[in-house]
């Protein structure tokens, strides 16, 4: 079942972050990854700021809205918003979108992959929605509950799939690639929860991680109990490989209009 990271909807939507791990080292900046004074809140989900007052999120967050930055309120400016396209198909609309803010925060803009993502490949995801609270049995399965409340995390995982497209509200058709929550994964393996949407998945290539996904849902078990994360969900993250291009081009073309 697909769950869209924001509010719960059929198919429903995801939340903050779940690690299995140290959630008190997750609380603060990771060591080796780019983007943690990047990551803000716009309404009940997650944004990215991009760069040059640009913030970058999953569509179906409702935009414009404001922007919340490290307690910053930064207001949308008016008729920005730029709803993306399904890659090759103009028209058929993505669960990814931007905008600009104003004024833009002093912060420098974020690299963007643009090779598409290989399964297998490291990646580093940071949102602020909810997170792990205690620990639950479904059957055979074991994981954890969701809080209640919200807190800005960072977690780890690995590519388990690619080159999906899937379908969410308002007819939405999403180029993405997919991450398992394993039990025996990565050290701080992370699995999205509600209040994630529009969250970072940073994606490693060859020397350093760029930003490579936007999160937008994730997949559960029939009759899985809600806010549960399960080892076996998985997280879905619009592939940004193949975004680029119209992001730098909606990026370019308002950025030198009279």
């Amino acid at each position: 079942m697909l769950l869209l990271a924001g509010t719960l909807l059929p198919p429903a939507t995801t939340t903050a972050l779940v690690i299995d791990g140290d959630q008190r080292s997750a609380a603060k900046a990771p060591a080796d990854g780019p983007g943690w004074a990047h990551i803000g809140r716009i309404g009940g989900v997650t944004g990215i700021y991009l760069g040059d007052g640009w913030v970058l999120t999953a569509r179906h967050a409702g935009l414009p809205q404001n922007f919340v930055l490290d307690g910053v309120t930064y207001p949308p400016v008016p008729e920005t918003h730029v709803w993306l396209d399904l890659p090759g198909q103009p028209g058929k609309k993505s669960d990814v979108a931007l905008y600009r803010i104003d004024p833009a925060p002093d912060l420098p803009p974020l690299e963007i992959q643009k090779s598409r993502p290989t399964v297998g490949t490291r990646v580093l995801l940071m949102a602020l929605g909810r997170h792990r609270g205690d620990p639950l049995a479904f059957g055979q399965r074991a994981g954890h509950s969701w809080t209640p409340d919200r807190k800005k995390l960072w977690g780890t995982n690995h590519i388990s799939d690619v080159d999906l497209v899937l379908a969410g509200p308002a007819q939405y058709l999403t180029r993405c690639f997919s991450m398992d929550f394993s039990r025996d994964g990565s050290g701080h393996e992370a699995q999205a929860a509600l209040g994630d949407s529009g969250g970072a998945v940073f994606v490693w290539n060859e020397d350093h991680y760029r930003l490579g996904g936007v999160m937008t849902s994730i997949g559960t078990y029939p009759n899985q109990r809600p806010k549960t994360a399960l080892y076996g969900n998985f997280t879905n993250a619009a592939d940004l490989s193949v975004y680029a291009t119209q992001i730098e081009h909606a990026m370019r073309k308002q950025e030198t209009s009279p």
